[in-house]
């Protein structure tokens, strides 16, 4: 079991492999059969951001490039609302960074905050964009988006994840709020191979980007925002690089940087 520590003051999230290791020969795989010190972050800075990161010993970074200055109105999708193809420009900076990165020796998971028909809210108007689980056409367009990206992607020696949505809860648009999973199950029967199913879109995406890279590995995140009660409905899927994550921000007051305002130190000052 690999920990990521997203910061001192932020959330902690597991990333567990429950499927049969690898070849030994998939090094991008060996990276995680050892406990990780990581950080979320954007590296909107790339130069001076994995130099800090290097220099405090973090070993990797789940990189969420969602806020960067794209070419078109998203960042590596041109336009969540029509996605054809990776803008050139955009895809070069990604590429600019993680070679960056690789300088540093600071190795990627690389996790998209917004996908075709699934807009981060923050660029929403603060509204879930649930068009990726009623449409079959964003899902289709995600698929060869991702597909792209790995293609392109699969060779760079900073890559050791690619981490598709974060915090996907499809269910949310019924009303399952975080951590209310009263008749869930139910739903989740009623809904199960559906363009709303979390678990069919998996299958999905872990084809279309297998189809491209045979060796990175895929983190999924769990039902419910990640949430640790999302990896109970979450099925495993058939491949022997897929590893499975979720997310722990508490206690609150504690885990988000937001609200703890540097108050509260683990284990000297708690509240």
């Amino acid at each position: 079991m690999a920990i990521r520590s997203i910061s001192r003051l932020l959330a902690i999230s597991f990333f567990i492999l429950l499927s049969s290791k690898a070849p030994a020969a998939n090094d991008k795989l060996t990276f995680w059969d050892v406990q990780r010190k990581g950080a979320n972050g954007d590296a909107m800075n790339p130069e001076a951001w994995f130099k800090a990161a290097a220099d405090v010993g973090i070993e990797f970074v789940r990189l969420a490039p969602v806020t960067w200055e794209a070419e078109g109105r998203d960042f590596l999708l041109g336009d969540a609302d029509n996605f054809t193809s990776i803008p050139d420009r955009d895809y070069a900076m990604l590429k600019s960074a993680l070679d960056i990165a690789h300088h540093y020796n600071v190795k990627i998971v690389l996790t998209m905050f917004s996908l075709p028909g699934a807009r981060n809210r923050q660029f929403n108007d603060y509204k879930f964009d649930y068009r990726l689980w009623t449409d079959e056409k964003y899902q289709e367009q995600a698929l060869s988006f991702w597909k792209e990206l790995a293609g392109r992607l699969k060779d760079h020696p900073a890559i050791v994840g690619y981490n598709p949505l974060n915090e996907p809860h499809p269910a949310r648009k019924d009303g399952f709020e975080d951590g209310d999973e009263k008749g869930f199950g139910k739903w989740l029967t009623k809904h199960k191979d559906t363009t709303t199913d979390l678990n069919r879109f998996n299958r999905r995406m872990i084809k279309a980007i297998r189809s491209v890279d045979s060796k990175t590995p895929i983190i999924l995140d769990g039902w419910f925002h990640s949430a640790p009660i999302g990896l109970r409905y979450l099925e495993p899927i058939d491949d022997k690089a897929v590893l499975y994550a979720f997310h722990f921000y508490d206690p609150w007051v504690f885990a988000t940087y937001r609200i703890n305002k540097g108050r509260f130190e683990y284990p000297d000052k708690m509240p």
